[in-house]
């Protein structure tokens, strides 16, 4: 059902709407600004990460160790590189096993983590490994990244094993931000102090579960000056990580986690999260103070619960808000678009649309749950959460029926039900040793304010029924006892159904009084008709003037006039016979379809004189009925009669009978001459005419008649009117077996 919306109640949906596009703009704008501060100002960066600086000096080894397979031109071990033949008092074979697993683990994690940063190994000959074709370290001069250099990549380190085997760097870059590269700049330092020397390492990874190094490998490591392994010398790596990452990358997530961190460490989330309460704030405050006619009535005001999953899903949009400005503000979003776009400027824009389209809807939800709430201040907690909480009406109702008093239930029953529920909250009470005696006070107090409450409101009940009851019977019989009435709810049913008793007793008394009065009327004047030209008639043929012919004439006028005046009695005992029940039927198998044959034949002639064209749709095969075939005659005749009578003539009547769930069904349709302005139910009464003007020949009794007729055999009789179609619709169960009588 469409709602009709106030002036009130539009003003609120258009300031809401201007409001959520605001705070959608706002958030938009700031997260590219937030990102970029964020980024100038914070520390925060994936190099200034402990586990980002421990996958840089795994792959120090490991990339020295893939470059001197390809140097040596041979398959080397790790530990064959790295470790001190047995002889020479390294490592046992078996510790030698376990170094190796620890270094294809190394391996392996260097690959996945760090699978989308540019490198390469240069010996002091100037021989090199690297994964690319150009040569990595060209973008390195001077002890500074090229501006070539920094443009194509925002994160840049040169890392030495020098002759001595110690680890050092010799510069980086780190695209631009000062905080995060002096940051980065003290971390190094643990290079520098070989905290990354093998020795270190090992003893580090020790300390994994999935890696652990057994105690005779460390043991022997362990030794005062004493050395088990080899660290790489003569040997410089570059790293570089590209500007454009790709986004299948474990690289790639550890960038975006740690911009996510900027964005955080830049306020966005705390902003958001101040807009999103101004959003609701000022939502709630312009539904109180507009108050739409239908407040709290639509949508999100329905239930608590639904408000209260609106802010479920309020947070978790927020969350995903937050991810989306990130990729826009990093540029992801822009650079997914323009493969679709024909330029990186339309693809940006648009990139920042869905970000405030994203932010709109956000707060379009902020705006409805902010609207389902705000009924909490307008009607007040209790009747809120009594009326919009599934939770509170579930709990109202479990109260209301634990403690509902039924005065036509036993009293018994009642009372064990309220002492069991004192027990328990008595028993509880006392759990909770000396302080029970104070539960106990506060329940007493409880107890009370509840037992006046709901005393006062059954004398309050009591005292309405009282007086409902009085205005009854001072005739009042419209009053409608409304609304719940507690105990008396019994009796409040029964009052009203006894003010709905005494109002049709006395309707059915008024009517039956009216009918009574028409009945005489029409009665008399029907009759009045016929006997006064009768006495008219009686009187002219005492003139000896009169010819013959026109003594003839007066004579079958009489005679008409005569059988007019008896039909009209004969129809009045037939209809206060089958009121009264006096009425015997004759019952017998009868063909209906036949029957309706043969009173078509029989009036084939007033058919033909009314000018309305018959169509006629009977069965081919008999339609057995158990019925009183005269009388049945009786009804079709004075249905047909009446068409004849009523109907306009140039039109059709429709006459049809069929079988349909096990019944007969007979309808007669036609179109009546006048207007038809007076309830169906008002034709079938007695002495009731289609013209009111009663200027047709007939009595008013043939409708009542075949009503009373098919409704003492057990049928139904119905008439619809549509306009001036005017449908009759008679219905008897069919029977199946016996003879059919001729």
């Amino acid at each position: 059902m469409a709602i009709r919306l106030s002036r009130g109640n539009l003003l609120w949906r258009l300031l809401c709407g201007l409001l959520a596009a605001a705070a959608a703009l706002l958030m938009t704008v700031s997260a590219q600004n937030q990102y970029q501060t964020g980024r100038a100002r914070s520390s925060r960066a994936l190099y200034n990460e402990d586990w980002f600086l421990q996958q840089i000096a795994m792959s120090a080894y490991t990339l020295n160790w893939h470059a001197q397979q390809q140097w040596q031109k041979k398959t080397l071990r790790p530990s064959d590189l790295y470790c001190a033949p047995a002889q020479e008092g390294g490592l046992s074979e078996e510790q030698r096993g376990e170094f190796d697993s620890i270094f294809y683990g190394w391996d392996s994690m260097v690959s996945s983590e760090l699978d989308a940063m540019r490198w390469a190994v240069v010996r002091e000959d100037g021989e090199r490994y690297s994964d690319l074709q150009i040569s990595l370290e060209s973008y390195w001069q001077d002890g500074e990244l090229t501006q070539e250099g920094r443009q194509e990549y925002q994160y840049y380190l040169v890392l030495e094993f020098d002759e001595s085997g110690m680890m050092r760097p010799l510069g980086f870059y780190g695209g631009g931000r000062p905080l995060a590269e002096a940051e980065h700049q003290s971390l190094l330092w643990q290079f520098r102090s070989m905290e990354y020397t093998l020795e270190q390492m090992t003893g580090v990874q020790s300390s994994a579960s999935a890696q652990e190094v057994s105690p005779d490998l460390l043991e022997a490591s362990a030794g005062e000056g004493k050395t088990n392994f080899l660290q790489p010398a003569g040997i410089t790596l570059y790293y570089a990580i590209p500007q454009v990452v790709d986004t299948d990358s474990g690289l790639y997530l550890s960038l975006y986690y740690a911009d996510g961190a900027v964005l955080e460490a830049a306020g966005y989330p705390a902003i958001l999260s101040l807009v999103t309460l101004a959003v609701i704030a000022a939502t709630m405050l312009l539904r109180i103070r507009l108050r739409p006619a239908d407040a709290g009535e639509e949508q999100a005001g329905r239930s608590f619960e639904f408000v209260l999953a609106g802010f479920g899903l309020l947070l978790f949009g927020m969350g995903g808000a937050i991810q989306l400005a990130l990729l826009v503000a990093r540029g992801d979003t822009a650079r997914w678009l323009v493969q679709f776009l024909p330029d990186q400027q339309l693809a940006s824009r648009l990139a920042f649309g869905i970000l405030w389209l994203g932010f709109f809807l956000l707060f379009c939800v902020a705006s409805l749950c902010a609207a389902g709430l705000s009924a909490l201040f307008t009607m007040g907690p209790r009747r809120y959460f009594s009326t919009r909480s599934w939770i509170g009406r579930g709990g109202c109702a479990l109260w209301r029926r634990a403690t509902r008093l039924d005065l036509t239930e036993p009293g018994a029953k009642t009372l064990l039900r309220l002492l069991a529920i004192n027990f328990l909250i008595l028993s509880v009470c006392c759990t909770v040793w000396v302080f029970g005696v104070v539960a106990v006070l506060v329940y007493s107090v409880i107890l009370f304010l509840l037992l006046h409450r709901r005393y006062e409101r059954i004398r309050g009940n009591y005292l309405t029924l009282l007086d409902a009851a009085d205005r009854m019977a001072q005739g009042e019989l419209e009053l409608q006892i409304e609304g719940e009435m507690g105990v008396f709810d019994p009796l409040k049913e029964k009052l009203n159904q006894v003010r709905s008793g005494f109002k049709k007793a006395v309707e059915t008394e008024l009517r039956s009084r009216n009918m009574k009065t028409e009945l005489i009327t029409n009665v008399s004047h029907d009759l009045k008709t016929p006997l006064t030209a009768i006495i008219t008639y009686v009187d002219l043929l005492k003139d000896e003037t009169l010819t013959a012919q026109q003594r003839q004439e007066y004579v079958q006028t009489l005679e008409r006039k005569s059988l007019r005046l008896k039909q009209l009695i004969e129809d009045l005992f037939e209809v206060s016979k089958a009121a009264t029940g006096n009425l015997t039927m004759q019952l017998a198998q009868v063909d209906l379809a036949e029957l309706l044959r043969q009173v078509g034949y029989e009036l084939e002639d007033a058919i033909r004189a009314s000018g309305i064209e018959f169509r006629w749709s009977l069965p081919d095969g008999p339609v057995p009925v158990q019925l009183d075939g005269q009388r049945t005659s009786r009804i079709f005749e004075n249905l047909i009669l009446n068409i004849t009578k009523y109907g306009l003539a140039g039109t059709r009547a429709y006459i049809a009978l069929r079988q349909e769930q096990g019944k007969a069904v007979a309808t007669l349709k036609n179109v009546s001459a006048a207007e038809l302005d007076i309830d169906p139910e008002q034709l079938t009464e007695r002495f009731v005419r289609g013209d009111r003007a009663r200027n047709t020949d007939g009595s008013g009794l043939g409708l009542a008649i075949a009503k009373s007729f098919t409704e003492m055999q057990g049928g139904s009789f119905g008439i619809t009117l549509d306009g001036d179609l005017f449908k009759v619709e008679l219905s008897w169960p069919l029977q199946q077996d016996g003879p059919i009588a001729e």
